[in-house]
This record gives structure tokens, C-alpha cells and sequence, in this order.
């Protein structure tokens, strides 16, 4: 049984998958209040699923890119955990669970975005391949423009699919070619229960890092605390 965690958006989510198939899942909509709600929020999941760490065969979290202290937050339980569980973990690419959740074939490619604020996306494409999504366009920062600009360049056979909570800056720039559709907004968050499944694939192919290596995936720097400012003027 894998317990999965994602903190990547204002949303925190918990969730428990055995064999593919989700158990239990939880979530709180709780901005900025991570460090607080997320480890009572797995309390009251192992719980309510009447589950031991000890049935626990490894953790899965959300690496980003994402809300910068959620990841953080997220990432710091998950390792606490699988370290004195002394349990596998592995890292889930956020891009890749926003792409997981679609039902597509093979000859549909599909685009996550998540707004990365600044005028900016986070964006990976993908193809999916033998039931395994491929990147087709490795995770990016760049305008929505300039993501347009290479989906239209790079136009892939058959039709793509847009989803995400980049998906109204990249209507603006897309919405006249027929050939690309885009989800509805409640197919943009990555769920907890699908970092999980991904996650139990990957524990089971035992290819995972020590759980004190992982690291998030932010994909461009944090932006500066007023704090950090006031220090480097002052020396």
C-alpha cells in the first residue's frame, strides 16, 4: 500500500492506493497553512482507513513544480515519515500527475500547464506510449507565448490536449487551431491519489533514491523575501 502526498497547490491532499486502486483519499483546502493540516490530515486517513505505517510499503509525494512552500512542507513530512517508517520514497513530477489524470490514446498528446504567476507557465508534453506517459517536451518555465509558439512549431500528429491551471493563459494563444482542446477546470488539480499510483509503479520497479536525497523541483528560483532584502541592503 502506497500513501501518497501533494501539497504542490492551495490544496492539501492525502491519499492510500493498493493495486492501482485508491483506498481512501483526503483533502483541505487550506492556503498557506500546510506546515499545519498536513500531518493531522494523514493522522486522520490512516485512521479513518484503519491502516498501520507498518502495512505501509512506501510513500510518494509531489516534487514540483508547484507553491514553493507547499512543496517544501509536503516534501519535509514525506521524508520524516519514510525515514522513520523506514519505507521507499519516490518523487512524482506535479506535470506528470496533471497528466495522469486524463483518459486519452495513444495518438493524443497532451500538455500540463499550471500557472507559474509573472506572466509565466510550468509546462511539460506528453505522449502516451505502451500506457506510460512520455515527454515529449521536457518541463519548462517560459511564457505562455512562447510555449504557443513551440506547440505550433512542433505540432505533433493527431490532436493535443491542454489541461491545467495554465489553461486560460494558453486559450488565449491556441484557441484558433482545431486540432488542440483544452480540459475543464476540474480536471487542473493534481490529486493525491494519483501521485500514489504513480508512485506505487515506480516502488515497484525499486527505483527510487534514498528518501534524504530528494529534493523538490521548482524549475526557477524562489522569489525574495522582503526579509532577504532588507538583510542584503543592510549588510
Amino acid at each position: 500500500m502506497i500513501l501518497g502526498i501533494e501539497t504542490s497547490t492551495d490544496i492539501c491532499g492525502v491519499a492510500l492506493v493498493k493495486g492501482g486502486q485508491c483506498r481512501l483519499a483526503l483533502s483541505l483546502h487550506r492556503p498557506r497553512e500546510h506546515s499545519s493540516v498536513l500531518l493531522p490530515l494523514v493522522d486522520d486517513l490512516l485512521k479513518q482507513a484503519g491502516v498501520r505505517p507498518e502495512q505501509i510499503e512506501g510513500l510518494a509525494v509531489t516534487m514540483g513544480p508547484g507553491s514553493f512552500t507547499g512543496l517544501r512542507v509536503g516534501m519535509g513530512l514525506a521524508k520524516g515519515l519514510a525515514m522513520g517508517w523506514r519505507k521507499p520514497l519516490v518523487g512524482v513530477e506535479t506535470l506528470r500527475v496533471i497528466a495522469a489524470r486524463l483518459t486519452v490514446d495513444e495518438s493524443t498528446g497532451e500538455c500540463s500547464v499550471i500557472d507559474a504567476k509573472r506572466g509565466e507557465v510550468y509546462s511539460s508534453v506528453f505522449r502516451l506510449q505502451e500506457g506510460v506517459w512520455q515527454d515529449i517536451k521536457k518541463g519548462t518555465c517560459e511564457t505562455a507565448e512562447s510555449l504557443a509558439a513551440w506547440i505550433v512549431a512542433h505540432q505533433q500528429d493527431g490532436p493535443l490536449v491542454v489541461t491545467g491551471s495554465g489553461v486560460p493563459m494558453m486559450r488565449e494563444f491556441l484557441k484558433p487551431y482545431p486540432w488542440v482542446s483544452f480540459t475543464p477546470e476540474v480536471q487542473w488539480v493534481p490529486l493525491a491519489k494519483t501521485v500514489a499510483k504513480l508512485g506505487e509503479i515506480l516502488v515497484e520497479k525499486g527505483n527510487f533514491p534514498p528518501a534524504s536525497s530528494l529534493v523538490p523541483l521548482y524549475m526557477r528560483e524562489p522569489p525574495i523575501t522582503l526579509k532577504k532584502v532588507k538583510e542584503l541592503r543592510h549588510g
